[in-house]
């Protein structure tokens, strides 16, 4: 056999072979189309997921807390825009649920989570030394509970997420008011209140 014909025989084998058994090396594998390899794609046959964060076996996607393997499931009270709450002096209330009736809340979740946000009329984010909480003027939130009712004052709230164990104990009635006191200016503040099991 001469050079030439071997050169063409060694050609078609590889040709050949890539045919057959595919261009796996060459080629990305991506079995449900949703733009993730199947290599790096945790869910490699499902479209709707591909990253699993915190390992509890539920994709990101439809985990509600994907950071938190002891929790799953988000079940979303409140999610406010930006509420004014007037500098107009003395004292000034708003009832988070904006009703009368408490929300019913009981140890089937495992915690409430609170988010907030603030701005005022003097710039910007709020900061704590805007709120003179040692002074007259105070802004806090106040959670009432069928075991005790607590006051989370400003600064504590300040870019935290206030996290509240539901237990037996305060299972039930719950509500929620934010109050200013002797405010200098306009708040703005932004909550998201929900639950997780």
């Amino acid at each position: 056999m001469s050079v030439i014909n071997l050169k063409k025989s060694i050609s078609a084998i590889i040709i050949l072979s890539l045919i057959t058994f595919g261009f796996s090396g060459c080629i990305d594998n991506d079995s449900d189309g949703d733009g993730y390899n199947d290599d790096i794609d945790v869910f490699p046959d499902d479209s709707t997921e591909w990253l699993d964060t915190d390992n509890d076996g539920l994709g990101d996607n439809s985990d509600g807390f994907p950071n938190n393997k002891n929790l799953t499931e988000k079940t979303v009270l409140m999610e406010a825009q930006f509420t004014m709450f007037s500098r107009n002096g003395g004292f000034y209330n708003r009832d988070l649920q904006q009703k009368d009736d408490p929300w019913i809340i009981n140890e089937d979740v495992k915690h409430l989570f609170f988010e907030s946000e603030y701005k005022s009329t003097i710039g910007g984010v709020l900061t704590v030394e805007e709120i003179k909480l040692e002074g007259n003027q105070s802004l806090y939130l106040e959670i009432k509970n069928p075991e005790k009712t607590v006051r989370y004052n400003y600064e504590e709230l300040l870019n935290n997420t206030l996290i509240i164990d539901i237990t037996k104990e305060n299972s039930g009635e719950w509500f929620f008011n934010f109050s200013c006191v002797n405010l200098d200016y306009d708040v703005w503040i932004k909550y998201n209140l929900y639950l997780g099991k």
